[in-house]
């Protein structure tokens, strides 16, 4: 549900090709692809998929004033989307999915110099998830929070579980892969079998998600 390739996000060493014959190497189901400057149409996916039967999504990893938003089935960018309020009624009349990328990244114990993109305006971050969702109302008005990300520590990635929980909030896991490894080391089961972004995105936005760290076959 979030990764980047050579294609759109020129922080990534990952080609595209070697995605999807990684993808397929795990058995993933589907792969989509969260480029940071890029958008991919349905039909350069069903080209990069091929004869694979590998099902390929395209979203987008914005950068807003509350952080990084995935934004499944946008199908291109347009000024003003970092702004998370005017995101939030793009996707409202446009069928796109709002899912809080990483949301707690760098929270619990953050390296030298690092802080979390959404609680680092409040003026004191209250302990607890109960009084840390009450304190970010961003949350109520996202489809689904990313609570596997494989990219995020452990303690962060459970606070965002625990967020979820509290506001009742579907999740989701992603590898937030940037090169082949980790591909696969956060995963999203969805209760259905989407075929499109778009249909991804309505899965997403009918809350039917939920975050999951096993790989096909058991491992994790």
């Amino acid at each position: 549900m979030h990764v980047h390739t050579t294609r759109g996000s020129t922080d990534s060493g990952l080609s595209p090709a070697e995605l999807v014959a990684v993808a397929v190497e795990l058995k993933l189901d589907g792969v989509c692809i969260t480029e940071h400057g890029e958008n991919w149409s349905e039909a350069e996916l069903r080209e990069l998929a091929g004869g694979t039967g590998l099902a390929l999504f395209s979203g987008r990893e914005i950068e807003t004033d509350v952080g990084h938003v995935l934004a499944i089935g946008l199908l291109r960018y347009e000024a003003g989307l970092h702004r998370f309020a005017a995101l939030a009624e793009y996707a409202a009349k446009n069928g796109v999915a709002l899912v809080l990328a990483h949301p707690f990244r760098h929270h619990t114990d953050p390296p030298a110099g690092q802080t979390c993109l959404l609680t680092a305006g409040l003026p004191e971050p209250p302990a607890g998830a109960e009084a840390l969702a009450k304190a970010i109302p961003e949350l109520a008005q996202v489809h689904a929070i990313e609570a596997a990300n494989g990219a995020t520590s452990q303690a962060d990635n459970e606070l965002a579980a625990a967020i979820a929980g509290v506001v009742g909030s579907p999740t989701t896991g992603g590898s937030d892969a940037h090169s082949a490894h980790g591909i696969g080391s956060g995963l999203t089961r969805v209760n259905g079998e989407p075929r499109s972004s778009a249909e991804l995105a309505e899965a997403i936005r009918a809350g039917i998600t939920n975050a999951v760290t096993e790989r096909p076959g058991g491992s994790s």
